[in-house]
């Protein structure tokens, strides 16, 4: 009975260290991904039909599978298993203002998203999981006179993770790792159309991302 004890006792030590262990890298890597943004003031563009359009912030997240560029990214090493988190571009939050008299509308599946190796219509947040990359279910967005929009705009790359689905929501979006040389970022095509049907594309290259925000302790990835 005691060495049972003891066999249980130990096992549940063991089990605690792991669970310890998890979360200092898990914060660590939450910790870096709040540090990060874009590295130089974002591209602002005043169109020729009179909209502006201008790149927020990146949206940023994590990737949970093994990368053979690992040492290239932000990569934290997690769990019994050791498996690299590695921090992702996962898309743009863009502010759309309209200062005419004009209504115009933004043609999301017809307009375009490029992250490292993806490039395909966006997916926007408030959208069905299931219709990422779908044309016919991805929304138009009007912006009336004297109004302004923000949106949160993915890369329309997601997948189903039943280990996710365990603690919530099990989608997850596959974003682009985040580079230490400071060569990661985003361009996004918009097709806009005007109240008189006239069309218009407006190309936005974001700032590279990176740290943007020191800690006072030096953070170490592997």
């Amino acid at each position: 009975m005691i060495k049972k004890l003891r066999y249980i006792t130990t096992f549940g030590i063991i089990m605690l260290l792991l669970a310890t262990s998890d979360a200092y890298a898990n914060d660590k890597l939450d910790k870096l991904i709040s540090q990060m943004g874009f590295l130089s003031a974002p591209q602002e563009v005043l169109a020729e039909n009179g909209i502006i359009v201008r790149l927020q912030s990146p949206i940023l997240g994590r990737l949970m599978k093994v990368k053979s560029e690992e040492e290239r990214c932000y990569t934290i090493r997690m769990g019994l298993l050791n498996v690299p988190h590695t921090a992702t571009l996962n898309g743009l939050v863009v502010l759309i203002k309209n200062p005419t008299n004009r209504v115009f509308v933004v043609k999301w599946s017809e307009s375009a998203i490029s992250i490292g190796g993806f490039s395909g219509i966006p997916f926007l947040a408030g959208m069905k999981y299931v219709n990422a990359g779908n044309p016919s279910a991805t929304p138009d967005t009007l912006v009336a006179p004297g109004q302004s929009i923000s949106k949160q705009v993915y890369v329309s790359r997601l997948e189903y993770d039943d280990l996710m689905a365990r603690f919530g929501n099990g989608w997850v979006v596959v974003g682009e790792p985040v580079y230490k040389d400071n060569t990661s970022n985003a361009v996004l095509t918009l097709k806009v159309v005007d109240d008189n049907g006239k069309m218009q594309y407006i190309n936005l290259n974001s700032p590279p991302i990176g740290i943007v925000k020191q800690s006072n302790s030096t953070m170490v990835i592997k």
